[in-house]
Order: structure tokens, then C-alpha cells, then sequence
């Protein structure tokens, strides 16, 4: 068997009805984006709000001295998923605790694996099943100040274990609609839980704030983030037994809300069609925005021809250019990570080219990629100083992989 597991140096109880709508409204100066005109920082604050506006780096061939550097794997090229704890059926979540210790949520076993800080492995826990404990269809996994939390999907359950597996309390999901994918909130130094709720249209997100008290889930809060209004139709469609309905489809656009949240509660949100940022604070003030000032790449004609084809849409309903701003992570050291919307494809999934780094005062620290490409799912976890997050070979094996961050000296 060939083995990788190295380090290297180089209930809800209530729910708050109040929804704030967070909505910044920001006019900079037109700029075409070119490198002559990047060269500039502009920094000015009007109404208690700071703007930053950043020249492009890798535009104006300064790309940054932000490094990233594989220190661990953990994973086997061959083996038994069922009983070799270093070979992954399907890497659906992954967390990491105050320790380094590293959570790895295998969904086609319905099991949580825990690996020490150095890649040795300590324990596996979880299985398929309906008791404490067990999954009927495991759907993600969250660190936090109380102890490892997982989201039964099908159950609509949390159940939260201590980092020796045992079960310390369950409890019911607050949402009635669950993202397909995984179950992947933002938690606060103070253990205040952000996620999003995912019946309203992807166009008009809405974010649930939780709290976690004595193990109960409290919903305290509802935000809604500003919405974008992408053009519509209606089409027929068949379901089960090919009954005949109608649905509302929407273009492809650019103007897609993102969000994140980071360890102190502010939320950072702007949308992938331009390449901005607000934070807003606790209290609902929007303190800061940051802007890149990089020119979006336009689509061909062709491109925007086979688009309308394919999804009925006019031409002058699609999107002229390309998304700018992809999702939004901010890591326990305060940087804001923004991945770029230009994924590589391979034949079955989509793998991370690089991100965008800000300081958490929106200077523009440069862009990296890394020495691996991550998978976009399940979301990396960004720590002090360095990525926990799962790459995948040309052969379909799974590895998760942690990079060190670092800075050269220029």
C-alpha cells in the first residue's frame, strides 16, 4: 500500500423576526483597470466609513509576497475506505480544533475520522444509522468552543461529540430547506454561528445568527443581504409520473450575493460581479469597504451565443463579463481570502487557481495559488497562518492537504 501521511517543512427555542437588510451603496471614479493607472492605493472615510481602493498587484506586476507551501498530507492511494482510516470514501466536511487536530467528515461512510496535529490517526466515530450518534446521511461537520458539531442531513439533526467521539447532546435543525451539498456555517470567537438559509433564491440570500447555549440552538437573528434582481422565465417542466408544471428559471449572471462572516462577528458581503467588499459590524453599521481595482474579462460573442442557446435567454439578458469576485473566507488571523470565480475543470470536479488576500483593513496583500488545488467542496478551513483543505488526483483519490502560509522577503 502506498501511504501518505507526512508532514513536510519548506431545538430551536426561539427565533428572532427582525431582518436587517445590509446594503452599501459605494460610487468610486470609473477606471478601465489598466496596469499604467494600478499603481495607486487610495484610502478616504466618509460617514464613519473607511473605503480602500487597491490597485491590482498582479496587474501592475506586483503579484505579492504571500507564500504557500505543502507542510502535511493525510491519505493512501490504495487500501479499503470502510477500515483504513487513510483512505477516504467521499471528504464531505472538514474541521480543525483549537489543537491542530483535524476532522474529516467521510460522507460515503457516514463517519467522522480525527487525525492529530502531525497527520497520525486517533479515532473514527459516527456511522450510518437513526440512533445517537449515527447518521442517516451525514452532511457536514463544524468545530466550536463546545465541541465537535455534525448536521444530519436527512434528519434534519445536529448532534454535538467530545474530541474522544462521545455524544454530548442532540438536536433539531432550525431550517426547513438544507442545501444540497453540506452543511457549512461560520462560527465566531464567541461561538455565535452564521449560515445561511437556503429557501430563499440563491439572488436574495438570507443568514440565520445562532447561538449555542447549553448545548440548546437558539435562531437570535435573520439578515438579509442586498439582493440582485437577474432576469427570469417561466418554463415547463415534468416531474415524478411526468406530471406537467411550470418553473421559474433565472439567467446566468454576474451580480451573485457572497458572504462570510469572520472570528468577531462582522459580516464581510458584496457580490461576484464586481470586485468589492463591505464589512458590517455587530451593530448593523457598514465600516469599512474595499475595492480591487481589476478589469473583468469580457465574453466573446460566441460565448455569449452559446449561453443563450443553451439556456433560452436573449443575449442582452446575459451577463457581459465574466464573475470577478468569488467566495469570500476569512481566516483566524483576520485575512480575507477571496477565491478566484475561474476555476480550473477537471472531468469531474472543479479545483481552486488561486486566491486574492487582503489584510483585515482591505489592503491588498497580493495573490498566491496554491502548490496543490483544493477541491471547492468541501470548503477549506482557514486558520492562523495556514489551509486545511482536500485535494483530489487524476485518479479520483482524495488527500487532505495543509499549507503553510508565508511571506518572501523583497
Amino acid at each position: 500500500m502506498a501511504r501518505v501521511a507526512d508532514r513536510r517543512t519548506a431545538s430551536p427555542v426561539g427565533r428572532a423576526t427582525a431582518v436587517v437588510c445590509l446594503v452599501a451603496l459605494v460610487a468610486f471614479p470609473a477606471r478601465d483597470g489598466t496596469a499604467e493607472q494600478a499603481t495607486d492605493l487610495r484610502v478616504d472615510t466618509l460617514d464613519g466609513r473607511v473605503y480602500v481602493s487597491n490597485p491590482d498587484l498582479a496587474t501592475a506586476d506586483r503579484a505579492g509576497a504571500l507564500t504557500l507551501t505543502e507542510e502535511l498530507r493525510i491519505g493512501a492511494v490504495t487500501g479499503d475506505s470502510s477500515t483504513d482510516p487513510a483512505v477516504f470514501g467521499d471528504v464531505i466536511g472538514l474541521a480543525v480544533d483549537d489543537l491542530g487536530r483535524i476532522y474529516v467528515a467521510d460522507g460515503q461512510w457516514h463517519e467522522i475520522r480525527v487525525f492529530d496535529s502531525e497527520g497520525g490517526f486517533l479515532r473514527r466515530f459516527g456511522r450510518r444509522g437513526e440512533g445517537p450518534g449515527e447518521f442517516a446521511e451525514l452532511g457536514g461537520i463544524l468545530w466550536h468552543p463546545t465541541g465537535l458539531w455534525a448536521m444530519d442531513r436527512r434528519a434534519r439533526r445536529l448532534t454535538v461529540f467530545n474530541s474522544l467521539g462521545n455524544v454530548l447532546a442532540t438536536a433539531p435543525h432550525h431550517d426547513e430547506v438544507l442545501n444540497s451539498r453540506s452543511w457549512e456555517p461560520i462560527v465566531t470567537s464567541a461561538g455565535v454561528l452564521f449560515e445561511e438559509d437556503w429557501g430563499p433564491p440563491p439572488w436574495a440570500p438570507r443568514i440565520f445568527k445562532v447561538e449555542i447555549r447549553n448545548l440548546g440552538v437558539s435562531v437570535v437573528d435573520t439578515l438579509a443581504l442586498a439582493a440582485v434582481s437577474p432576469p427570469t422565465r417561466t418554463v415547463e417542466s415534468r416531474g415524478p409520473g411526468g406530471l406537467r408544471g411550470m418553473q421559474m428559471v433565472t439567467a446566468p449572471s454576474g451580480a451573485r450575493p457572497r458572504w462570510s462572516a469572520d472570528r468577531e462577528g462582522n459580516l464581510w458581503f458584496g457580490n461576484s460581479g464586481e470586485f468589492r467588499l463591505h464589512k458590517v459590524n455587530p451593530a448593523g453599521d457598514t465600516v469599512l469597504t474595499v475595492e480591487l481595482r481589476r478589469p473583468p474579462v469580457a465574453l466573446e460573442r460566441r460565448q455569449l451565443d452559446s449561453l443563450s442557446e443553451a439556456t433560452g435567454f436573449r443575449v442582452a439578458d446575459l451577463p457581459k463579463h465574466r464573475d470577478v469576485l468569488g467566495s469570500i473566507n476569512v481566516a483566524r488571523d483576520g485575512r480575507i481570502w477571496i477565491l478566484d470565480p475561474l476555476w480550473q475543470r477537471r472531468p469531474t470536479v472543479r479545483v481552486s487557481t488561486g486566491w486574492d488576500v487582503f489584510s483585515s483593513d482591505g489592503f491588498h496583500l497580493g495573490r498566491v495559488e496554491p502548490p496543490v488545488p483544493f477541491l471547492s467542496f468541501p470548503r477549506p478551513v482557514f486558520g492562523d497562518g495556514v489551509i486545511t483543505g482536500v485535494a483530489q488526483d487524476e485518479l479520483g483519490i482524495q488527500y487532505v492537504v495543509r499549507l503553510r502560509v508565508g511571506e518572501e522577503l523583497r
